[in-house]
């Protein structure tokens, strides 16, 4: 969208598995934005923290304020509209921790609302968003998904930062070859949930002999090595989901992140030690880490619909890492022939993908 209509796009900060103007970490704490260059040459690029900082330059040599407009993409039930809002702009201002942005000029306190579909063509967000004349676009997203297929130029791919990925493949490497499983609780119902830890380990076993590989890497959201849960939309565990886990660590040998934390190098992580409270675990790096690991495996698994989220977007993700890696088979890891076999693309509960179903 900022090519379509010739602008900067500022890349909000990151935080807790969440990219939001109030979380403490620069966007290249989670993504390579290098990459983001590579693959959107025609597209500027500039941290949250870079805008703050030309903002009080211009404060300080007192040059006028930027015009600004806030826009807001949320989601519509049946077809696409354009809408307003009235807002108390400083308590929006401090709720969207946008206070140390001082010398923008919101012209008015209302807002513009696209409410979209994901069918809605992208002509219709770009027509309004070039409709703005102000100097700054706010965009506050609660839906993002729409069609891109007109767009002239394809978006900028999310590529994780290198330090991540470098963690990840030394995971990967100590645990080689491996099975992995992802299993996400939180919408499955818990009368179903101890049935399906059975059937999983039924079904790794399935695979263990079918394979010879014995090594298993589980990532769930449940904190199956205690801790708080692995999902910030998880707010409920019962007994079901207790069971489950206590099933799965009873008949089945399995590694975590946690697990083999303290055999794998230290996180890279220097230039951003700065920002990190000690008392407080960023979600998001765990979970990232989670699923390229996940992505990294020889033989993937995921739950069926029973079992989990029925559409996760996580899981799609570590499909896509793996067919690209299946693609270049002999090139992801060279150092060993073993651990470029990705044996296959993922097993699911309705066999989308045209390999064994499982449990």
């Amino acid at each position: 969208m900022a090519q379509q209509t010739n602008r900067v796009l500022v890349l909000p900060n990151v935080g807790d598995a969440r990219l939001c103007s109030c979380k403490s970490f620069t966007f290249d704490y989670y993504y390579s934005v290098e990459s983001m260059r590579q693959s959107a040459p025609n597209t500027t690029f500039i941290t949250q923290d870079y805008f703050l900082q030309w903002n009080q330059e211009m404060k300080a040599i007192k040059a006028k304020k930027f015009t600004t407009k806030i826009v807001e993409l949320g989601r519509a039930v049946d077809k696409e509209y354009i809408g307003s809002n009235q807002l108390d702009l400083k308590r929006y201002r401090k709720k969207g921790c946008l206070l140390p942005f001082d010398h923008l000029e919101y012209e008015t306190n209302a807002t513009l609302d696209l409410h979209i579909t994901r069918k809605t063509g992208d002509q219709f967000v770009i027509d309004a968003l070039q409709s703005v004349q102000s100097d700054v676009i706010l965009m506050n997203y609660t839906a993002y998904e729409f069609n891109y297929s007109r767009l002239k130029y394809q978006p900028a791919s999310l590529t994780y930062a290198e330090y991540l990925i470098k963690h990840a493949k030394a995971a990967a490497n100590l645990l080689y070859p491996y099975i992995a499983v992802h299993w996400r609780m939180e919408t499955a119902d818990p009368d179903k949930l101890l049935k399906c830890s059975q059937n999983l380990v039924d079904y790794i076993d399935h695979i263990k002999n079918k394979t010879g590989i014995t090594n298993v890497y589980v990532a769930t959201d449940y904190p199956i090595d205690g801790g708080p849960i692995h999902s910030g939309t998880f707010h409920k565990l019962t007994k079901g989901h207790h069971r489950a886990a206590n099933e799965l660590k009873s008949h089945l040998n399995f590694y975590t992140l946690e697990r083999i934390h303290s055999s794998l190098p230290l996180l890279d992580n220097t230039k951003f030690l700065s920002n990190i409270d000690i008392n407080h675990k960023d979600s998001g790096i765990p979970a990232i880490l989670d699923k390229l690991i996940l992505t990294y495996s020889n033989w993937f698994v995921s739950a069926p619909p029973t079992c989990c989220r029925i559409s996760s977007s996580y899981t799609a993700q570590v499909l896509q890492g793996r067919t690209t890696i299946i693609k270049q088979q002999n090139k992801t890891f060279e150092e060993n022939t073993v651990r470029d076999n990705l044996l296959n693309v993922g097993d699911s509960g309705n066999n989308q993908h045209g390999h064994e179903k499982h449990y």
